[in-house]
């Protein structure tokens, strides 16, 4: 008979040699299957699921299992046979067995081995697996009576593992990361089954949000069927819908952890942002090409970018100059884009740059108080569309930059093949906040307000800045009394 055996117990060490020493001694005409002793130490969760997915694959038996924390304290140790296919499982009681069990009608009865009379003697406190487990798998595989290995248990008493349940919440599926394997793609709790209903579908392009943040993915076959760096969504082996980044990490990339929640849903027509795309050399600006598009009718999510521009420019007409190749030089069309456009779009970029990016009212995004990046909004709101354009300083040399920049100016840090990784994780960035609504958008900028509570002074006046209002307007206490609402211009902070 076949004897499946999983564990725990590592390549370096002798115990998993010794626990099938001790099953082909008690039953050499036994054919041990050995699923494997790499399951993360003590880890019942993660031994419980590869159980659990190999077991359709493999002949009806014996199948043993030992992830065993609680070794040689109160945890029962089972014997139990499933309601379909009589396969007989070995192990602790710990939840490790259940999910297996599951997957063949359940559990139809159940036994105790602790004091099994088919234990070798005298049983370690430490090896239960040696000592209990591999000799009761042994005499269960040469034919000896179920019933005959322990005191019966009812199988409602059993231990279950408590797991996170994946749920639709007005149309978005919430999912929990599982696990993940060592390519780093991240398996989730929704099986093929749970998808009714969730409106994803193969081909179609999906909002992958954690912790607020939004990511885009398409919902792909394989990995093949994106581009090398891109995240996409796909069903499993075992049907299980999970996240991988085509020759990448979709765990580093996301920054998930065991039961970390996702939330998916369909792209929302808003989100389509960066199609079609035209990618350019050189231009004068960006800006310039995408509002020449908009007025020939251009869909709403076009896209520009360029490796180089010799006119882009910023608020106040100011030049953005950067060398060529080394920043993100964007500029997208929306049609009827959202009221709170520039905070939205800065929110984006701010959370891109990373958690101690600062947002500079009205329009730059800093690190460290250096500025990485610009945003213009220009457009024809009688017309419903406006250009949002972003300058972004992805791999840019400081020391290439002109000298009166020098000492403001900030980088990401990054080499210039990142800029293209770096546009698709702000596009999908962009897509998120794009579909918030106004109290998120501003509960976000505010957590980033550069200049709150700070002396700031623009043309002739000055005052500390308090904030922004619900319309995107700069509050500040003014130095004589009263308070004043800024929607534009330039402001400076007081040295």
């Amino acid at each position: 008979m076949i004897v499946s055996f999983l564990s725990d117990y590592g390549p370096g060490d002798e115990y998993a040699g010794v626990v099938v020493g001790v099953i082909v001694s008690l039953c050499p005409h036994a054919r041990v299957i050995e699923l494997g002793h790499g399951v993360p130490p003590q880890d019942v969760r993660t031994g419980a699921r590869r159980l659990a997915r190999a077991l359709p694959f493999l002949p009806a038996g014996v199948h043993l299992a030992v992830v065993d924390p609680g070794v040689g304290g109160p945890r029962r140790a089972l014997g139990l046979r499933t309601a379909e296919q009589d396969r007989l499982l070995v192990g602790p009681d710990n939840g490790l067995l259940i999910a297996a069990a599951e997957r063949f009608g359940g559990v139809a009865e159940a036994v105790e081995l602790s004091r099994s009379p088919w234990r070798l003697e005298p049983v370690s406190a430490t090896f239960h697996g040696r000592d209990v487990f591999a000799p009761v798998a042994a005499r269960l595989a040469a034919g000896d009576p179920f019933a005959d290995a322990g005191e019966p248990i009812a199988p409602e008493e059993l231990v279950r593992l408590e797991l996170p349940t994946a749920r639709l919440d007005d149309g978005t599926l919430v999912a929990h990361a599982l696990a993940n394997d060592r390519y780093g793609n991240v398996i989730l709790d929704v099986g093929h089954e749970q998808l009714a209903g969730s409106g994803l579908k193969l081909g179609t392009s999906v909002e992958v949000e954690v912790g607020g943040a939004i990511q885009r993915a398409r919902f792909a076959r394989t990995f093949a069927d994106v581009e090398p760096g891109e995240l996409l969504v796909y069903e499993d082996a075992q049907r299980n819908l999970a996240l991988a980044v085509n020759r990448g990490s979709a765990l580093g990339e996301l920054g998930l952890g065991r039961d970390s929640e996702l939330r998916l849903r369909p792209q929302s027509p808003m989100s389509a942002l960066g199609g079609p795309r035209l990618h350019l050399r050189a231009t004068d600006s960006t800006n310039e090409r995408a509002r020449a598009l908009a007025v020939a009718g251009a869909p709403h999510g076009t896209l520009v970018t360029a490796a180089e521009q010799s006119a882009g420019r910023g608020r106040q007409g100011r030049r953005w100059s950067a060398p060529a190749g080394q920043a993100l030089l964007m500029s997208l069309l929306l049609r009827d884009p959202p009221r709170l456009l520039p905070l939205a779009a800065a929110v984006a970029v701010a959370e891109l740059a990373g958690e101690d990016a600062r947002i500079k009212w009205p329009n730059d995004v800093q690190v460290d108080g250096r500025k990485v990046a610009g945003i213009l909004v220009e457009g024809r709101p009688q017309e419903r569309w406006a250009v949002l354009g972003i300058g972004l300083n992805v791999a840019v040399r400081l020391e290439e930059l002109p000298e009166e920049l020098r000492e403001t100016a900030g980088t990401l840090g990054l080499t210039p093949r990142d800029v293209e990784p770096v546009l698709g994780r702000l596009l999908a960035g962009l897509a998120g906040w794009l579909s918030r609504d106004e109290a998120a958008i501003l509960d976000a900028w505010r957590a980033r307000d550069a200049l709150l509570g700070r002396e700031v002074r623009w043309g002739e006046g000055r005052g500390r800045a308090d904030g922004v209002d619900r319309d995107g307007r700069l509050l500040v206490e003014l130095d004589g009394g009263g308070r004043t609402a800024l929607d534009g211009g330039e402001v400076h902070l007081q040295r």
